[in-house]
Order: C-alpha cells, then sequence, then structure tokens
C-alpha cells in the first residue's frame, strides 16, 4: 500500500513530456513533472504518469487550480508527489 494524500495548489510550472523506459517491464512510460504551489508560498513537484502526462499541456498554463485525489507522497530529492493509476486530477475545483 502506498501513502498516499489529496492536494489542492496553483499549477506554478509545467515541464516537458519525458519518455522513459520501465526497469521492469521495459515497457514505454509517459511523465510530466508540475510544480504546485499555494498561497503560504510553499511548493511541491508532483510527477504526472501515463496517459494524464500526454494530455494537452496547454490546460496548466495561467495557473490553474489543481485538485489531485490519491498522489503518492515520495522523498525523490526531498518531499514529492507521484500519481497512480486511481489519481483523480480536477481542474479548477
Amino acid at each position: 500500500p502506498h501513502n498516499t494524500v489529496d492536494v489542492i495548489g496553483v499549477v506554478k510550472s509545467c515541464g516537458d513530456l519525458n519518455e522513459l523506459v520501465s526497469r521492469k517491464t521495459g515497457g514505454q512510460l509517459f511523465k510530466r513533472d508540475l510544480v504546485l504551489g499555494d498561497d503560504s508560498g510553499t511548493q511541491v513537484t508532483c510527477t504526472i504518469w501515463g496517459d494524464k502526462a500526454k494530455e494537452d499541456p496547454s490546460q496548466y498554463q495561467n495557473a490553474p487550480v489543481l485538485a489531485i485525489k490519491k498522489v503518492k507522497i515520495g522523498d525523490y530529492g526531498g518531499v514529492s508527489l507521484s500519481t497512480l493509476n486511481s489519481s483523480q486530477m480536477v481542474f479548477r475545483p
């Protein structure tokens, strides 16, 4: 079981789509890093995986509020977040 949380924040930046090869399966993986922030100035990187990463990046422009349900907490380079297959994203909730 993963440690998961629900998050809401303003999309501060959206990285490029990256294509990787899974070490486990050898299959193709897609990811995109978002930086989410709140009104306290705190920011965290959230990695979006799979089909969600391949969606039109223009939806992240103009600092939309984004809520993500069920993101995994990680410690890659400090605190980080990562979507799962079960994660749900809602813009401007």
